[in-house]
């Protein structure tokens, strides 16, 4: 599951961070130490209420990135099962019935780079 250290801010020291956790993380817990350094005497917002807010849209972005691997995970598990060309043909169907030529090229282009 999830890493917790104990030092930074909620737990998320920038070095310390493991490499499951997202970029999005990293940014945040600069932006807030930045913050913090800069308005300790101006800040006039709840500390507690800020840090708990934060803990919970890192613990929400940490669940969506396990969302992601599992599919990922499923995807090559059908993959592996069923074919690259099989895959790749149907994605190709399902993406001229459904989508326009410029997001069928983005899709494409996202599974060249995956694969």
């Amino acid at each position: 599951m999830a890493d917790h250290h104990s030092s930074g801010i909620n737990g998320y020291g920038g070095e310390e961070m493991s490499a499951r956790t997202s970029n999005i993380e990293g940014f945040v817990a600069t932006q807030i130490r930045k913050q913090e350094k800069s308005s300790r005497e101006d800040d006039n917002l709840d500390k507690e209420k800020r840090d708990k807010f934060i803990a919970r849209a890192l613990a929400v972005s940490r669940r969506m990135n396990n969302e992601i691997e599992k599919a990922r995970n499923k995807r090559d598990l059908l993959y592996d099962e069923l074919g690259e060309g099989n895959m790749s043909d149907w994605r190709n169907e399902h993406s001229s019935e459904v989508l326009t030529p410029q997001q069928a090229k983005l899709v494409d282009q996202s599974y060249q780079k995956k694969l």
